[in-house]
């Protein structure tokens, strides 16, 4: 209520902006404010997850990217996951139509 209105009122200069540490990305909370994103985001996510693979789900979990960058690089690592398993699955058919 009043301390609020105190801190609002304090200038970018002040002692109290100075003792807050700006620089510490966990007490800023636009960053926890993640953006829905473009269809772009969620292109760049599915090639990076595609390519990249399990290395970026580290980038799921960041606060700073955007949702539908999330959800292409899910995509992109199921896509990847599915295929694997497909080529792995139509080898192990070869394999037992050559021995029969």
């Amino acid at each position: 209520m009043h301390e609020d209105a105190w801190m609002a009122s304090q200038g970018p200069t002040s002692e109290f902006r100075l003792n807050l540490n700006q620089n510490n990305p966990l007490l800023r909370m636009e960053l926890f404010r993640t953006s829905i994103g473009s269809d772009r985001d969620f292109l760049w996510g599915f090639l990076l997850g595609f390519c990249v693979g399990f290395l970026m789900l580290v980038w799921v979990w960041m606060p700073t990217v955007p949702h539908k960058q999330k959800l292409g690089i899910l995509t992109g690592i199921s896509l990847q996951l599915a295929l694997a398993l497909l080529k792995k699955n139509d080898d192990e058919n070869s394999n037992f139509e050559d021995s029969v």
